[in-house]
């Protein structure tokens, strides 16, 4: 069972970064088709056979508690009583050099020796209870699912098609559903549009072919069987979303390239995009999808790549090796019952020593680490076990901040008493330690040493008050000097300004990267609003790095609430004093998301959203501002988006945008036709996307929403790229 479990689990990672790796580049049939290895061998509990080529030879066996003995590190010259509890010597040895007979083995009394047993029983009970109860869930999902279908099914006649019809209320999305006589079925919805009628049938028929009801139902049996094993369920997972993809590959290929567009609107109003986790477990391929596997689908659609016969011919040979290393098992290698008197498989019925090579290959897989513990055994069958030189170093954090190198085992090494089959511990209190390095050594064939090393990190590092107290004036200091920097201003100038004002405070390496983009920094980018300091909120310290988090705020010059920033500063030791390495503002959106076709944006709790997806109207209480779609020229500036009768009062560039994107003031006056001198203030926010040659407006009424409610509505704006282009293409192709 155990090396069903490794192999499986290997061959599962092996697809998964084989899918990640050539995603694009070969054929998503293939990519498919690669989890049928997958599903194989987690329908056979066993190795068909021996191989020197099976991941298992990798994996040392488990060593029985019995086979050797466990003891504390002797403290020979006291160098580790601050870390070791006290051991009480039964007798020592000439000279006062600890002894083994200081050593005592620990007796399993038959209550321990039974736990594994019972331990065993109990894991069988909870996987069987486990494998139960899923496989009730499932065929208790898939009937229920049938008998629905059957009560609101009515036939639909579809001329030509190999497979029945039916249309069925109550279902998300249309389906193929049944093992011996398989149906498709379609929502009324699909049945209303005869173009979508027939791209639903060409899918359904992909599946079909694909014999996916059978996968469906073969996927559902090995869930039951290995519920327990998370990467079975990211095998569910990823192998459901590539059905989907190598179904869309199917069609796109069947209809021809001129409908792939048309394909992918149909997509888009059938598919149900919600989480879906009951969908593993049902034996129907319903469109029901997340967004990210939706928006992979319809990229995949509308870029429809080539598989590149290169990759194909890679893909084909690797999955051969996994099969390889996962269908086999490890070689016969000799057992414990083989082995010599000492019990152990070193020391093998032909008696050869092992290789100063072998011997540290075998220390390395003793070392381990667990609950502050740090333990390793001397293996047997080395026949100079006064070679071992075994030295552990660290680096200590002291109570005042810093940090210093300590050394143990030296004086132990001196007794030359190490002794084989003993396993030894030491106890380590890891919150003062950033790391830890176990080395052994011996001597080679040729006399020069070999060695192994194994490091152990802690990355907690402790920060002393003065060392808080130097890096909250650093940032306050910082805070202070952000206003001095205009980016409003001339590329010289802005270089300037964070020559003369940053230097002292920040890395070499972030200054060079904010003398090259200055507004990829900090400072002034509104005329109105001057940065005027920064709150600190908390400093964390871990590994020798600080995080500070704060808020910078901005005064109002002109009256009004000030606004405010949530930042993150990075703060490192470097050339004896503290120094920012890092600036980052942190995205400070709400949490009320809303979802208007291809984009999202986050709004206060009870905000509504009204109109249509390229007309909206946003509405608190009243309305208060819109977001609209603009067309907009490369070669032109921002002030084509504004209306003929608003002038610009401001206009500044607003970094963090995944778009170039600005912020505008505008004083609109109404038309001359309306004899109205009256004018009135707007806010506007840019978001441009100058590839695809539109631009959205995100408008707000000042009177309504504050700047800072701007800015973070702003912020939270996503767009689905994949999901637009497929939406504005018919745009485009009628402008041109």
């Amino acid at each position: 069972m155990t090396e069903c479990i490794i192999t499986s689990s290997a061959l599962i990672l092996a697809v998964t970064a084989l899918r990640f790796i050539f995603r694009g580049k070969i054929s998503r049939r293939l990519q498919y088709a690669l989890w049928g290895l997958v599903l194989l061998r987690l329908m056979l509990p066993f190795p068909l056979l021996g191989s020197p080529m099976s991941v298992m030879n990798l994996i040392e066996p488990a060593e029985s508690p019995a086979a050797f003995d466990s003891v504390p590190v002797p403290d020979t010259a006291g160098q580790l009583a601050m870390m070791l509890p006290a051991v009480q010597p039964d007798m020592a040895s000439p000279g006062g050099q600890a002894a083994p007979a200081e050593f005592v083995q620990e007796q399993e009394s038959p209550a321990r020796a039974g736990a594994p047993a019972m331990l065993s029983r109990a894991l069988a009970l909870a996987w069987l209870i486990g494998g139960v109860a899923l496989g009730l869930w499932f065929i208790g999902a898939n009937f229920v699912f049938y008998r629905r279908l059957c009560k609101t099914r009515t036939t639909f006649d579809v001329p030509g098609s190999k497979l029945l019809v039916y249309i069925a209320g109550g279902i998300a999305s249309p389906c193929l559903f049944g093992l011996f006589r398989p149906a498709v079925y379609l929502t009324p919805k699909a049945a209303k549009n005869g173009e979508g009628v027939r791209h639903v049938l060409a899918h359904e028929t992909c599946h079909y072919r694909h014999g996916d009801h059978v996968w469906s139902l073969l996927r559902g049996l090995v869930l039951a069987l290995w519920w327990w094993n998370p990467l079975v369920w990211v095998a569910a997972v990823l192998s459901r979303a590539d059905g989907e993809l190598a179904c869309d590959e199917a069609v796109v290929q069947n209809l021809g390239s001129g409908e792939r567009l048309a394909y992918g609107h149909t997509l888009v109003d059938l598919i149900a995009v919600k989480p879906a986790p009951s969908g593993l477990v049902s034996a129907a391929t319903m469109m029901i999808s997340g967004k990210r596997s939706v928006k992979e689908r319809l990229n995949m659609i509308v870029k429809n790549p080539k598989a590149l016969i290169p990759a194909v011919i890679a893909v084909v040979l690797i999955a051969a090796l996994c099969v390889a290393l996962t269908f086999t098992g490890a070689a016969r290698k000799t057992s414990l019952s083989d082995a010599g008197p000492s019990g152990s498989p070193e020391a093998a019925a032909d008696n050869t020593p092992l290789s100063a090579q072998e011997a540290l290959d075998l220390f390395e897989k003793s070392v381990g680490w667990a609950s502050g513990v740090t333990s390793f055994r001397i293996p047997e069958g080395y026949d100079k076990p006064e070679d071992w030189d075994i030295l552990i170093t660290g680096r200590q954090i002291t109570d005042d901040g810093f940090s210093h190198s300590v050394q143990f085992l030296e004086a132990v090494n001196s007794t030359r008493t190490w002794q084989p089959g003993r396993q030894y511990t030491l106890e380590v209190d890891d919150s003062s330690y950033t790391a830890l390095r176990i080395t052994a050594a011996l001597p080679g064939e040729d006399g020069m040493p070999l060695d192994k090393s194994i490091v152990f990190s802690f990355p907690k590092e402790k920060l002393s008050d003065s060392d808080k107290e130097v890096i909250t004036a650093l940032v306050k200091s910082f805070g202070k000097a952000i206003k001095n920097v205009s980016l409003q201003k001339p590329l010289e100038v802005q270089r300037k300004g964070v020559t003369d004002n940053y230097t002292q405070f920040v890395t070499p390496e972030l200054l060079a990267k904010w003398l090259e983009i200055p507004v990829g920094g900090p400072g002034q980018t509104i005329e109105t609003y001057v940065p005027d300091r920064i709150e600190i909120a908390n400093i964390k310290a871990d590994g020798g790095v600080c995080t500070v988090s704060g808020t910078l705020v901005e005064v109002a010059t002109q009256g009004g609430a000030d606004l405010t920033h949530p930042v993150s500063i990075t703060v490192i030791h470097q050339n004896g004093k503290w120094l920012i390495s890092g600036y980052a503002i942190v995205a400070d959106i709400y949490s009320v998301k809303h979802t208007i076709g291809p984009y999202e944006l986050s709004l206060p709790e009870g905000w509504q959203v009204t109109g249509s997806v390229y007309d909206l109207t946003i509405r608190s209480d009243k309305a208060a501002g819109t977001v609209s779609l603009r067309s907009y020229d490369p070669g032109g500036t921002i002030s084509q988006l504004i209306d003929n009768h608003g002038e610009i009062l401001s206009n500044r560039i607003i970094v963090g945008f995944k778009y170039p994107a600005s912020i505008v003031e505008v004083r609109a006056t109404q038309p001359a036709a309306a004899q109205d001198n009256a004018y009135k203030d707007e806010l506007h926010i840019y978001i441009v996307l100058k590839d695809l040659r539109y631009a959205f407006d995100l408008y707000f009424d000042p009177a309504v929403i504050d700047r800072d409610t701007a800015m973070k509505i702003a912020r939270s704006f996503t767009i689905d790229d994949a999901a637009f282009k497929l939406d504005i293409e018919p745009r485009t192709t009628a402008t041109k």
